[in-house]
């Protein structure tokens, strides 16, 4: 179960069910329109435009979501799998669609976090290798 909260007033504005134990949450606001991603347990990746679900992906082999952003201002999504792949969606006719799939062979990618420019992404993996990949 997913909820969005006001932070002004801390009530609870929406909740919806994912389906499936959610490991990681991102939201970004674009084209006038909130757009909130859940990765979860089981490789699925639901993303929400307000209030309708867009997209529904799940990872080959079901493999585990451990992270998301968005960059380009919402106009890609980055998930990294337990797999050791980093999945890249793009919003092409109002859905999100997985465009590139990349092997990290430096270990599994823990953490992801979107440069200043919002262009490229810094990927840490289990074996604290750092690497950077413009988007």
């Amino acid at each position: 179960m997913v909820c969005t909260l006001n932070l002004n007033t801390y009530n609870c504005i929406d909740s919806w069910a994912v389906g499936h134990p959610v490991e990681s949450l991102c939201c970004v606001q674009f084209n006038d329109h909130m757009i909130i991603a859940a990765g979860c347990a089981s490789g699925a990746v639901c993303i929400r435009q307000d209030w309708d679900i867009i997209s529904t992906h799940n990872t080959p082999d079901d493999n585990k979501i451990i992270d998301l952003r968005f960059i380009k201002n919402g106009e890609s999504l980055v998930a990294s799998g337990s797999d050791s792949n980093i999945y890249i969606f793009k919003y092409t006719d109002k859905e999100y669609q997985i465009c590139y799939v990349t092997p990290i062979d430096t270990g599994i990618p823990l953490s992801l976090d979107v440069s200043y420019e919002k262009d490229s992404i810094l990927i840490s993996t289990d074996k604290k290798k750092l690497m950077m990949s413009k988007i």
